[in-house]
């Protein structure tokens, strides 16, 4: 090897050791904003992953008549976590089945904001 290709190699290790320094520094940011979640968002899940809170939730807020034709011991936690096109886990909000007149499923998706 040449001193001038030695020196252009010494010259651009800097340089990729700083590209990798900036990367792995936004994947950190990344990471830290996806994965910070308020406090109440949590609790909220925890408080409506009970089935006894999704029925009086049903029982008190839903319409008259409405949640009557609910078979509420039929009710049914599902997963709501996923894979992204970007094939990274994801985990939404809270997702219930509960047997609807006639045998027919009814799905709930509680968002919760």
């Amino acid at each position: 090897m040449t001193d001038g290709h030695r020196a252009a190699r010494t010259d651009a290790a800097p340089d990729d050791r700083r590209e990798a320094a900036r990367r792995d520094r936004r994947r950190r940011q990344t990471t830290v904003m996806t994965d910070t979640r308020p406090t109440h968002d949590a609790a909220y899940k925890h408080l409506f992953s009970q089935p006894r809170m999704v029925q009086d939730l049903l029982d008190g807020f839903a319409a008259r008549g409405w949640s009557e034709a609910l078979d509420l011991d039929s009710l049914t936690a599902l997963p709501a976590s996923y894979v992204g096109h970007d094939l990274r886990q994801r985990h939404g909000d809270l997702v219930w089945r509960v047997r609807f007149r006639d045998e027919q499923w009814l799905y709930l998706v509680l968002l919760l904001e």
